[in-house]
């Protein structure tokens, strides 16, 4: 699972675009930092395992997409969470509950939850890393 920094609705001639790849891998880098109090946290594998490479922040294994999406996921041939090696999983309505130490804002949806809170910072970033780039 993963997600990418992205410059989009703007008009950049191709000179530019290598400072705005620049600017989007700081600005990735930055989001998955203020993400971190959002991502649950139990053994710590799901936050230790964030790898942000160039302008792409991921997740490790696949339990990141159910934990992102909060809900139960079972095993389509048992029904139950314990998947059987190779078995297809599938979402439930059963929201998943989080622990909240040591992270208190964990939860579901965490990139969103850090964008609605972080959103301004970031914006602040990237602008003032643009400009610095653009300045050399």
């Amino acid at each position: 699972m993963y997600f990418r920094a992205s410059i989009t609705g703007w008009k950049i001639p191709a000179k530019l675009q290598k400072v705005a790849d620049e600017t989007a891998c700081v600005l990735a880098a930055q989001a998955a930092e203020d993400m971190r109090d959002y991502v649950p946290y139990r053994s710590g594998r799901l936050w230790n395992g964030t790898k942000v490479k160039s302008r792409y922040i991921r997740w490790p294994g696949p339990y990141a997409a159910m934990l992102y999406r909060g809900n139960v996921m079972v095993d389509t041939g048992t029904l139950s969470p314990f998947a059987r090696k190779g078995a297809s999983k599938e979402s439930t309505s059963r929201p998943l509950r989080f622990r909240l130490s040591p992270h208190p804002k964990a939860q579901s949806y965490w990139f969103l939850a850090a964008r609605r809170d972080n959103l301004r910072k970031w914006t602040q970033i990237a602008d003032r890393d643009l400009k610095r780039r653009l300045n050399r």
